[in-house]
């Protein structure tokens, strides 16, 4: 076995590792509590069976294999990767490594790693298994590791896997486990955690990618000191919340966020725990109900994200505090939600939108709204001049306590939070067209003309 310093390159390193593999995959068995134990020969025989009959791979899966042969070689080999670097902490069968995602962390000893890895060779070969190895330890190494993050969602409804833009799908729940994208979960008492699919949840997804392998377990020398920083590779497009803002506005529909995931499907074999195993879980409200995204809909929230990677620093900021305000008119997930609390939402929208301070008048809001939204013509322009004043006129009753209103109040006021609600969404769509703040006091001084 060659030092560090004589691995060369990477194709030296994989032919070295599919040796080292060789022996520690002739020593595999495999066994479960309630299934017949097997040697490594009728093992072998169920990998090959399970290239054709799906009920064969579905006993592959079930088996847990151990190896009875020295991992060492391999071990040393996986520390002394080219790509990899200082990260593994202890030697021999104890060496391990602290990898970090972004659904949170594990323990991953080498020692497993080492079997996981002959079960690949038994599977697909040594070949297969070393340049798999490779592959992933050189794609962490650089902090490229391809995966996902998936976000459990409730509230839409979707037929087949439906793009929003920006490499960002929505799709069912059960889509997404068979795309290795989330676990199919039993139903309590048998199982651990909400049975999403019975659920009609649904799942957005998008391509990210990750640095793991890179976080060295801490030991009692760190104790007091923070931890090291782990900068995540890259999001396709905005935060989460954007993405779950921007498809509550064009569907006027409460949609609540259950779970975000993560996983790199394409190496779990490797190491388990890139699978959608664990997760960052909400506090859920009881009552629910789904509706349909339409193609329309889908398209009208993939030119909003669009629109958002073009806006940049405090105007992208002040932009989502508009679109969470406009998102939370629509639905809360805790305590009550009222008429009043609509209004209130949509009027610190707007005045989030159009860049007003406190003690601004509603008549600059209004001046402001007119001038950007109306098509040129007066009477559109008196029109949202209009509407927002009636906003502004409601608002100011409910924060003033005048009291509880009477069923005409409430039904102009359901009237008026409706059309403020729009104007509030059509001025969100119009900034985030512009990309640039407009230049306010310009804008009310040409309207005031």
């Amino acid at each position: 076995m060659s030092a560090a310093s004589d691995v060369r390159n990477r194709d030296e390193w994989r032919v070295e590792l599919e040796a080292a593999i060789r022996p520690l995959a002739a020593s595999v068995t495999a066994g479960r509590y309630g299934l017949r134990p097997l040697d490594n020969a009728a093992y072998r025989r169920l990998a090959e069976e399970a290239t054709v009959n799906p009920a064969a791979a579905g006993a592959m899966r079930e088996y847990l294999v151990s190896t009875h042969a020295d991992p060492s070689d391999v071990i040393k080999l996986i520390v002394e990767h080219p790509d990899v670097g200082e990260v593994f902490d202890g030697e021999g069968e104890d060496a391990a490594t602290f990898v970090v995602k972004p659904g949170g962390g594990f323990r991953v000893e080498l020692k497993q790693m080492a079997s996981r890895i002959a079960r690949v060779a038994i599977i697909r070969g040594e070949a297969a298994a070393a340049r798999e190895t490779d592959e992933l330890l050189a794609l962490a190494g650089r902090g490229q590791l391809p995966g996902y993050e998936v976000a459990v969602v409730r509230g839409l409804t979707v037929e087949r896997v439906t793009p929003i833009g920006l490499g960002a799908f929505v799709t069912t729940y059960s889509d997404a486990v068979e795309r290795g994208l989330a676990k199919k979960r039993e139903p309590e008492p048998l199982g651990f955690g909400p049975d999403h699919e019975a659920d009609g949840a649904s799942v957005v997804y998008r391509e990210m990618t990750w640095r793991p392998c890179l976080v060295k377990p801490p030991t009692s020398a760190d104790f007091g000191k923070r931890p090291a920083k782990v900068k995540f590779g890259g999001r396709s497009g905005p935060m989460l919340n954007v993405v779950l803002g921007c498809l509550s506005l064009v569907t006027e529909h409460r949609v609540e966020l259950v779970e975000i995931l993560s996983c790199a499907t394409e190496y779990t074999d490797i190491i388990p725990g890139l699978a959608p195993g664990s997760s960052v879980g909400y506090e859920m409200t009881d009552q629910w109900r789904a509706e349909d995204l339409t193609s329309g809909q889908a398209s009208k929230a993939a030119a909003l994200l669009e629109a958002w990677t073009g806006v940049k620093g405090g105007n992208q900021r002040r932009l989502e505090l508009g679109l969470a305000r406009l998102a939370s008119s629509i639905w809360r997930n805790r305590g009550g939600f009222r008429l009043e609390d609509r209004i209130l939402d949509v009027a610190v929208a707007l005045e989030v939108l159009y860049s007003l301070d406190a003690g601004e008048l509603t008549h600059k809001l209004s001046t402001r709204a007119a001038y950007l939204l109306g098509s040129g013509s007066a009477e559109d322009r008196v029109d949202v001049f209009d509407a927002v004043r009636d906003l502004y006129e409601v608002r100011s009753s409910i924060v003033h306590g005048k009291g509880r209103m009477d069923r005409a109040e409430r039904e102009r006021a359901q009237q008026v939070a409706k059309r403020g609600f729009d104007i509030g969404r059509k001025s969100l769509v119009v900034l985030l067209n512009r990309r640039v703040e407009p230049d306010w006091k310009r804008v009310t001084l040409s309207a005031e003309e």
